[in-house]
Parts: C-alpha cells; sequence; structure tokens
C-alpha cells in the first residue's frame, strides 16, 4: 500500500450512528465503531443520516463512483486535506471513477464522533474513515468534517466535505514491519555471529531490540534498538545505542518487499570515526569530516595524521563572509594518457589508483593499520576533472601532468590551498 495514494483519496462520509450498523459499514477490521454524539435530532433523521453511511461505504467498496456522486447535493462540494476541491456531481464522480481505477484502492469503514444540527435542517458529522488494503498493512486513518442538508423529502445529501489530518495510531503504522519480531540469528563463515530478538513494547507503539553481536575471537558487543512512526518525517524511524557508547538513527523506507535504513550517528571507535571522516572529506562535507575528525583526537589524542586533517578542513571552512579563492583554469588533459597504475605517497600514507582501458578504477588508501578503497568506473569531465563513481560514492578531482609520469590530483571541494596528491606512474 502506498500511503500517498490514500492521502490523495477525499472520502464524502456519512454519520455512522447505530452500532447495528457497524458490522455492515466494515469491509475489513478496523478499529470499534464509535457512538455518535447526537444533539436534538428526530429518531427518523438518524436513521436515514445511518442509512446512507451504508450505502456510502457499500458504494465505495464495489467501487461504484456514480452511486458515491449521487448521495452529494447537485452543488456538492469536497476538499482534501491539500486544499484540492470538487465541486458538483460530475467532478466528484470523476474524482473517484480516477480513484477505483488504481489496482490498490482501498476498502473502508467509518467511526462517527459527533453528529450536531447547527441549523433548520442541516447536521455537521465529525468523525474518521478507516482505510484497508491488506491483513498486513496498516489501516491508514483520516479524520473527515461533513456537513449534511435535508431535501423537501426528507433525505439528506451531502452538502460539503472536508479531509482532516491522518489520524493512524503509531502501533498501526508499524504493521508492515510485524514479520521482524521474534529470535533471528546471524552467522557467515568468517565466525561472525549475530543473534537478536524483537519484540513489541507494553503499548504496541514501538519494537524493542536486543542484539548481540560476537566475533570469532569471542569478543563481543550489545546493541539496544527501538523502532518507532516518527511524525516529524513521516516514516518508521529507529534508535540504536550500543554497549561502546556508539548510536545511531534513520529512517527506514520501503522498497517493495525490501526495506532500505539510512542511518547516521557515531560510534565509540576511533578508527571508525578516522574511516567515516576520510570519507565524508572525499566526498566534500567538510563540516561533518571536521566534527568526526575532532572526535577522532579525543579518543586518540597521539593521532597526528588526524590533527593535521582536522587543520586543513577548518582552514578550508569559509567563515565571516569569507569567499574562497578561484583556481586559475588548467590545461586540457589527454585521457588516454591517464589509463596506468599510478602511486603518490605522503606521510598520510600511500595511495594507488588504477585506471583501465575498458573505463574501470580501483582507488587505495593504505596507512598501517588505517586503510580504505574504492573501485567502479571512471570518467573525464570539462574543466579536467576526474570523475571516479562506485556504487555509493564518487570522488572527484582536478587533474594535471606535470609531465608524462607524474599526475596532480586536487580534491574537489577540499581544503582551501591543499596541493592535493602528486602521483607518480610505476610499471
Amino acid at each position: 500500500m502506498k500511503t500517498s495514494h490514500l492521502h490523495r483519496i477525499f472520502l464524502p462520509v456519512q454519520a455512522l450512528l447505530f452500532s447495528a450498523f457497524s458490522s455492515a459499514a466494515q469491509a475489513q477490521p478496523a478499529p470499534p465503531a464509535a457512538a455518535a454524539a447526537v444533539e436534538s435530532l428526530p429518531d427518523a433523521d438518524l436513521e436515514l443520516l445511518g442509512k446512507a453511511a451504508e450505502k456510502f461505504v457499500e458504494a465505495f467498496n464495489r467501487k461504484d463512483a456514480a452511486a458515491i456522486a449521487a448521495l452529494f447535493m447537485p452543488q456538492g462540494e469536497m476538499v482534501s486535506s491539500s486544499g484540492e476541491t470538487y465541486s458538483g456531481r460530475e467532478a466528484i464522480q470523476d474524482h473517484y471513477a480516477d480513484v477505483f481505477a488504481d489496482e490498490t484502492a482501498p476498502l473502508i469503514s467509518l467511526e462517527a464522533h459527533s453528529v450536531r444540527p447547527v441549523g433548520p435542517g442541516v447536521v455537521v458529522e465529525d468523525g474518521v474513515v478507516h482505510f484497508t488494503t491488506a491483513e498486513d498493512e496498516p489501516v491508514i486513518s483520516v479524520a473527515y468534517s461533513a456537513t449534511h442538508s435535508k431535501q423537501p423529502d426528507g433525505s439528506w445529501l451531502i452538502a460539503t466535505n472536508r479531509d482532516q489530518p491522518e489520524v493512524t495510531p503509531p502501533a498501526e503504522q508499524l504493521k508492515p514491519l510485524y514479520w521482524l519480531i521474534g529470535e533471528w540469528t546471524l552467522e557467515n563463515e568468517d565466525g561472525l555471529r549475530i543473534d537478536l530478538v524483537i519484540h513489541p513494547d507494553d503499548r504496541g507503539n514501538f519494537l524493542l531490540g536486543e542484539s548481540l553481536l560476537t566475533d570469532a575471537d569471542g569478543d563481543s558487543q550489545s546493541t539496544h534498538l527501538r523502532i518507532g512512526w516518527n511524525p516529524a518525517t513521516s516514516s518508521i524511524y529507529w534508535w540504536t545505542f550500543d554497549s561502546k557508547g556508539g548510536f545511531t538513527s534513520g529512517p527506514w523506507a520501503r522498497n517493495g518487499d525490501a526495506w532500505t535504513i539510512a542511518t547516521a550517528g557515531y560510534t565509540a571507535d576511533a578508527e571508525a570515526h578516522f574511516v567515516l571522516g576520510y570519507h565524508y572529506l572525499v566526498l566534500g562535507h567538510l563540516e561533518y569530516a571536521l566534527d568526526l575528525f575532532d572526535r577522532v583526537i579525543v579518543l586518540e589524542p597521539r593521532d597526528t595524521v588526524s590533527v593535521q586533517l582536522r587543520n586543513l578542513i577548518k582552514d578550508a571552512i569559509v567563515t565571516d563572509g569569507e569567499e574562497a579563492e578561484e583556481a586559475p583554469a588548467p590545461a586540457m588533459v589527454d585521457p588516454d594518457k591517464l589509463v596506468g597504475t599510478w602511486v603518490s605517497k605522503r606521510d598520510e600514507g600511500t595511495v594507488k589508483l588504477v585506471l583501465t582501458e575498458d573505463g574501470r578504477f580501483t582507488w587505495t588508501f593504505d596507512k598501517g593499520d588505517k586503510a580504505g578503497d574504492l573501485a567502479g568506473e571512471f570518467g573525464v569531465a570539462e574543466e579536467n576533472q576526474l570523475i571516479l563513481a562506485s556504487e555509493d560514492s564518487r570522488l572527484v578531482g582536478e587533474v594535471t601532468f606535470t609531465d608524462d609520469s607524474k599526475l596532480s590530483f586536487i580534491l574537489a571541494g577540499g581544503p582551501r590551498g591543499d596541493p592535493g596528491l602528486l602521483f607518480e606512474r610505476v610499471p
């Protein structure tokens, strides 16, 4: 089910007035119907409004757009929560015809919370409509407010209907992840084992979990996790806290039967901070890189490489209205001359760049106990930009030849004044 699809469905809804109508007005199991609060409305009118409610639900669930439009006054109007307005029966019928053309169109049930007279022959109804698509999908709930007008023949028609905010309970939003509940074990051939237990909290608003990661040497790390609905991002979100002091958080995104988790946070491990900070530096996210190298220095005060990188980044961040100096246009580079193996050695470590005739590359960084690598495809853009693109990142730098065997590489977005890397061609 696509929630965005449900949000664009505007439902002019009738009152569910009697508990006897509850079973008839429900297409799929939904929250129990609340008894509507009624002020000075004759029983005969209550009965007519209740029957109209049944007609609306039945028409919607059999995808009868014409029958729904007939429940409105000829110039009836409905307004969606996004401000879209449909005026007149023809426009309303066309709208529902479009809704029902989608195979994912849900079934509905109603709850009326109040029905109150506001003038002779005019009542206002407030309630909630529930959308159901499948047993393992959330029942999406949206509030509504409808005005009904009594006709000369004694029947009631909808004059206006306005969609209100979504009111789906957080526990319902988690339903697509109920398959996670239980005990899980993952082991690989390197001796790494992860034991995970997931269970709902007492109110069902969160999934709580505990994981234990154990490596081949017997070293272990535990992690507490919490998964819930984040109204600020309108998505499922998780928060994790590990036994070494690290924490992460991020949204979950669904793609068919797969889920993608965009997680950001910090570990309490200096090496992990260094690797992440280096990648942020490569990608030009200097503020994030600066924060990470600051943390490395706190954890490992004797790491002089991190101190040097941190200082370069601080100099590169433009503050107080300063503007970065523009570099002169470099001489054009012959792309064919780039093919080969190149090595750059600096105090920070050794970088090896291999460019092949079929457009592939490998980039390897090695500094003793710290290492990293990228692999993928490369290309040359305007202004002599060498683009190294892997599956999940991209490294861009300006390249110039000092002679046939030496190549200068200056990282795009790198620290201001950084001389870059000087590569030498090797056999």
